[in-house]
C-alpha cells in the first residue's frame, strides 16, 4: 500500500500506479533471485592435488570420502603416481565406495609379480618357461634403448588399469565428470610432463613408473617415469589448470628418517625416492591453499595389506581440516561441473591398429571390422585385447576412442611389442632328480623381415640341449615355422639306465581354427647311441588356452595335443589338460590331467612316467612304459603377499598309471605332499615334502624346467 500511495503522490496519475508497481516488483524479484542463485552456485568446491607415496596413497580415498559426506564438490584433480591412479578413478566416475571396492580387490603383489608359478602348471606348452628369465640378468634392445630398464615390466598392472577404465570413451581428460591431469617425468630431459589427453590407462601407468622397479612407459615417443621425481605434490600444475579455484594438496609422501630400518632393496629404493621427492614436495606445498597430511609414514610404500587403516588415516586428516576445507570451498568462484550421465552408446565408424607392421595390423583390423556400425562394446574389445596378448610378440594392448567427423568413433588399438632383442639367463635345479640346467635364452625380431623372429634356448648341463625356431610371421597371421633341436637325455628307469642323443629338423604351418591354435608339418629325427636310427614323419599340434594369467592362473582352462607319426609306424602323442579355480581370495585349486602314447620298441620313443615331473616323487627313477596317464590336484593357500612375490602353502596329490603294449599295468605310483613357495619375483624357489608309493622325500626346486624334446610330443 505504501508503494501505491508513493506512486500516486509522485506521479499524480492513478492509471499509471499499478503498471509502475508491477514493473518495480518484477525488477526487485529478478534482482533477488539472481543474488540468491549466485550465492548458492558460488560454492564451486575445490581442486585436489594428490601426491605420490605408494600404497600410502590409499589415504586419498579417505579424504575423498569425507568430501563426499560433507557435500564439498571436487572440480578438478591433478595426481602423481598413486595420486594419479586414485585421481583417475575418481575423476572418471568412481565414487568413494567404489574406490574402496577397487582397493579391496586389488591384488597388488599378483599384478606386480612376473613369476608366481605353483607346483603344477600347464606343461603342454613350454613357451612360458622358455621366455621366463631372471629380470636382473636380461638384456633387452628396443630401438636405441638397451639393457634391463626395470625389475618389473608392469604389463599386468597396465592391463588391470585397462579393465578398470573400460567405461571411459573420452580421450580429453578435461571432459571427464571431474577434469583431470596426471604428472610424469621425461627420463631424457627431466621435464615435467602433464598428461591431459589420450589413453587414461597409459597416463596412469606412466605416472607410476617407479624408477628401477618398473620399466619406463612410452607415450608419443617420450620415455616417461614416475612424476614424483619432478612434482610429487602437483600444486603448481593444479593452480595453472584451474586458476582461481582453491587447491588442496593431500601429501602422503614419506619423510627421510634415521629410525626406519633399511633391510631390503625396496627399503633402499623407498628411502632414496623419499629424499629426492621431499624437496619438490616442500617447494610446491607452500603454494597450496591447504595441505592435508595423513599420518601414514609408518606404512611401507608397497604394502597393500593395511588398506583399511591407511584409508582411515586419510579420513582423520580430512576431518581435522574440514572447517578450513568448507571455508575454501564456499569462497571459490563459480565452476560448472560436468555431471556424469549415461551417454548413448558410441557407434564404431572404423578400427585402426597401430604399433605393428602394416601387414599384421591390416590382418587384425580386418578381423575386427565386424564391430563397424555397431555400438562400442567394452567387454568384447577386452576379450579381443586378451587374445592378442596371448601371442608371443605382443606385450600389451591399449585402446581408446577418437571422435570422427560424423559423431561416430574410431576404435584405436595401440599395440606395444616386445623388444627387438631379448637375451636372458635362467636355470633349474632340484635334489629330487639329476636334472641341473643353466639356460641361455634369446629372441630376435625383425631378422630378415619386419615380421619374422628367431627364438632359441641353450641348455647347459650333463643332459645338454638346444632348441632354435624361426617363425616367418607372428600371430594372427598364418605362418611357417622351422625348428632345429638337439638333446642328450640320461634316464635311470625301472628297466635300467637309458641314454640317447637326439638331433631333429622340421617345419610346420601354423594357423587357427576358431579359438584353437593348430600346426601341421613334418619332422626328421636322428637318434644316436646303441639304438641309433633315423625317423621321419608328419607332426600335428592343437592347443586351446583361455588361462587368465599364464604364470599363475586363477580362471579359464587349457588343453594341448602334440602328435608325431615317425616312419608311419606308431603314432606318438601327448594330451594334457589344465583347469585352475579361484575358490576364495586366498585359496586356489588346480587340476592337471595327462595321457601319453609311446613306443617301447624304439629307443627314446617310450613313454616315461615321471621324467617330466608328472609325479615328483618318482622323477629320479621314471617308469618306462608304452603308454601312461596321470592326474594332479593341488590346493593352494596364499599366506603373504609382497612386492617380492608371494609366500604360499600348497597341498597336492598325484596319481599315475603306466601300461605296456597290451594295456596291462606296469606301475601305479601315487604321492601326497605339501610345498611352500617363498617370494619369487626374481627367482622361483619352492620347498616340498611328500610321501607316496616310493618313500618319504624332502626336496627343493630352484627355477622353472623346460621339458621340450622336439619332435617328440
Amino acid at each position: 500500500m505504501f508503494l501505491i500511495y508513493f506512486c500516486k503522490e509522485f506521479f499524480g496519475r492513478e492509471y499509471k500506479v499499478k503498471k509502475i508497481a508491477r514493473t518495480f516488483f518484477r525488477v526487485f524479484l529478478l534482482t533477488w533471485l539472481c543474488a540468491f542463485f549466485s550465492t548458492q552456485n558460488a560454492n564451486a568446491g575445490v581442486v585436489l592435488a594428490l601426491s605420490g607415496g605408494g600404497t600410502r596413497g590409499f589415504a586419498h580415498i579417505g579424504v575423498i570420502e569425507v568430501l563426499e559426506e560433507h557435500e564439498i564438490p571436487v572440480v578438478g584433480i591433478v595426481g602423481t603416481s598413486i595420486g594419479a591412479l586414485v585421481g583417475a578413478l575418481n575423476a572418471s566416475g568412481y565414487n568413494s565406495k567404489e574406490l574402496r571396492s577397487v582397493i579391496y580387490e586389488l591384488d597388488l603383489p599378483a599384478l606386480l609379480s612376473e613369476n608366481t608359478g605353483p607346483m603344477f602348471v600347464f606343461t603342454g606348452d613350454d613357451h612360458n618357461s622358455k621366455m621366463s628369465t631372471i629380470s636382473a640378468l636380461t638384456y633387452k634392445q628396443s630401438g636405441k634403448h638397451g639393457g634391463p630398464l626395470g625389475i618389473l615390466t608392469g604389463d599386468k598392472l597396465f592391463q588391470h588399469y585397462t579393465q578398470l577404465m573400460k567405461h571411459i570413451e573420452i580421450t580429453d581428460f578435461s571432459e571427464f565428470p571431474i577434469p583431470y591431469a596426471a604428472i610424469a617425468a621425461d627420463i631424457h630431459t627431466g621435464e615435467k610432463v602433464v598428461l591431459r589427453s589420450g589413453s587414461l590407462p597409459s597416463a596412469m601407468r606412466a605416472s607410476m613408473s617407479i624408477p628401477a622397479l618398473f620399466e619406463p612407459w612410452n607415450i608419443d615417443g617420450r620415455i616417461l617415469v614416475d612424476g614424483g621425481l619432478v612434482s610429487n605434490l602437483p600444486i603448481n600444475t593444479a593452480k595453472e589448470l584451474f586458476p582461481g579455484v582453491p587447491v588442496i594438496g593431500v601429501d602422503v609422501s614419506d619423510v627421510p628418517s634415521g629410525n626406519r630400518p633399511i633391510n631390503t632393496f625396496i627399503d633402499v629404493l623407498d628411502q632414496s625416492l623419499t629424499i629426492v621427492m621431499r624437496r619438490t614436495t616442500m617447494e610446491e606445498s607452500q603454494f597450496a591453499d591447504l595441505v592435508v597430511i595423513p599420518n601414514v609414514q609408518e606404512f611401507s610404500f608397497l604394502d597393500s595389506s593395511a588398506a583399511d587403516e591407511i584409508i582411515a588415516r586419510g579420513r582423520e586428516a580430512a576431518l581435522a581440516n574440514i572447517d578450513k576445507i568448507k571455508s575454501l570451498s564456499t569462497s571459490a568462484p563459480n565452476v560448472v561441473l560436468k555431471r556424469q550421465t549415461t551417454p548413448a552408446p558410441s557407434i564404431v565408424r572404423d578400427v585402426r591398429v597401430q604399433g605393428l607392421p602394416d601387414k599384421v595390423a591390416n590382418q587384425i583390423r580386418r578381423k575386427f571390422l565386424r564391430w563397424v556400425n555397431k555400438p562400442f562394446d567394452a567387454d568384447e574389445v577386452g576379450k579381443a585385447v586378451k587374445n592378442m596378448m596371448a601371442t608371443q610378440d605382443i606385450a600389451t594392448v591399449d585402446y581408446f576412442l577418437e571422435r570422427a567427423y560424423d559423431g561416430k568413433v574410431i576404435l584405436v588399438l595401440d599395440v606395444r611389442r616386445y623388444p627387438e632383442l631379448e637375451i636372458g639367463l635362467s636355470g633349474y635345479a632340484t635334489n629330487l632328480n639329476p636334472y641341473r640346467w643353466l639356460y641361455l635364452k634369446g629372441t630376435a625380431r625383425g631378422v630378415f623381415s619386419e615380421l619374422d623372429s628367431v627364438r632359441g634356448v641353450i641348455r647347459l648341463g650333463d643332459q645338454w640341449g638346444f632348441d632354435v625356431s624361426y617363425l616367418a610371421a607372428p600371430e594372427p597371421l598364418n605362418s611357417w615355422e622351422i625348428k632345429l633341436a638337439a638333446q642328450k637325455w640320461i634316464l635311470d628307469t625301472q628297466r635300467g639306465k637309458q641314454s640317447w642323443e637326439r638331433y631333429s629338423l622340421g617345419g610346420q604351418y601354423l594357423f587357427r581354427v576358431g579359438n584353437v591354435r593348430m600346426g601341421a608339418g613334418a619332422a626328421y629325427e636322428h637318434i644316436g647311441g646303441s639304438d641309433g636310427d633315423d625317423f621321419i614323419g608328419p607332426t600335428l599340434f592343437a592347443a586351446y588356452d583361455t588361462l587368465d594369467i599364464p604364470a599363475d592362473p586363477t580362471g579359464g582352462q587349457a588343453w594341448r595335443l602334440n602328435a608325431w607319426w615317425p616312419n608311419f609306424d606308431e603314432v606318438l602323442y601327448r594330451l594334457t589338460f589344465f583347469k585352475p579355480l579361484r575358490v576364495a581370495k586366498m585359496w586356489r585349486t588346480y587340476l592337471r590331467l595327462g595321457y601319453a602314447e609311446g613306443n617301447m620298441s624304439t629307443g627314446g620313443h617310450a613313454a616315461y612316467l615321471g621324467a617330466a615331473e608328472e609325479l615328483y616323487s618318482i622323477s629320479s627313477r621314471p617308469i618306462e612304459a608304452e603308454r601312461m596317464a596321470w592326474a594332479n590336484i593341488a590346493f593352494r593357500r596364499i599366506l603373504k603377499r609382497s612386492v617380492w612375490g608371494i609366500i604360499a602353502a600348497e597341498f597336492f596329490a598325484s596319481y599315475g598309471y603306466a601300461m605296456d603294449k597290451d594295456y596291462e599295468k606296469i606301475a601305479a605310483p601315487w604321492e601326497l605332499g605339501i610345498a611352500m613357495s617363498i617370494p619369487n619375483n626374481i627367482v622361483n624357489v619352492k620347498l616340498a615334502a611328500m610321501y607316496g608309493s616310493e618313500e618319504f622325500k624332502v626336496g627343493f626346486f630352484l627355477g622353472v624346467p623346460i621339458w621340450d624334446h622336439y619332435p617328440l610330443p
